[in-house]
């Protein structure tokens, strides 16, 4: 159980930028509802890969405010793939991100439901992963995650739909 004050989970360095497709599967629970929380945030303050909880800052166009969003930061310019689903607050929720190199695809998933696609602009290789957290933000002064983790999954490929349906209906700590 993450706090949303300091709580944060740190994993190895270097383990994103060395794949080049992957799956990132996370079974949560959100009890937040501030603006950029963060559920990850692989990489560090001059590159990163992050799903925020809830977008409302200024500059993200207005139709994602108040929704999910997967972005990448890579110096001052960002990419955003919104979310059309907000997170319901004290529910387990899988979500799912796959980057699928050969065919220059991001997708992301929440409890099975497409949430957004798009064409990536980056390579995980890319990313300078000194800092691969569960639940912080590689920004400064931005709220910490409050939930909890049941589960955390990364694979070395990008899963298909049928795949993450299965991981879906096993739910977390069983393998389809």
């Amino acid at each position: 159980q993450l706090d949303g004050s300091s709580g944060y989970i740190s994993l190895p360095s270097g383990i994103i930028s060395e794949l080049t497709s992957a799956t990132f599967v996370f079974w949560a629970t959100y009890t937040g509802s501030s603006c950029l929380e963060r559920l990850f945030d692989f990489g560090s303050s001059a590159s990163s890969l992050s799903l925020n909880t809830v977008v409302c800052a200024p500059s993200i166009p207005a139709e994602l405010a108040g929704f999910p969003v997967v972005r990448y930061i890579q110096g001052l310019s960002y990419t955003l793939f919104g979310g059309t689903s907000a997170f319901t607050t004290n529910t387990p929720h899988m979500v799912a991100v796959t980057i699928d190199a050969d065919v220059n695809l991001l997708s992301w998933y929440l409890d099975g439901v497409l949430m957004a696609s798009g064409t990536l602009t980056f390579s995980l290789s890319s990313l300078s992963d000194t800092n691969n957290w569960l639940g912080k933000s590689n920004s400064s002064g931005e709220p910490f995650f409050p939930g909890s983790y049941d589960e955390v999954r990364i694979y070395n490929e990008a899963l298909s739909e049928p795949s993450l349906q299965e991981i879906l209906n096993a739910g977390p700590d069983v393998l389809p």
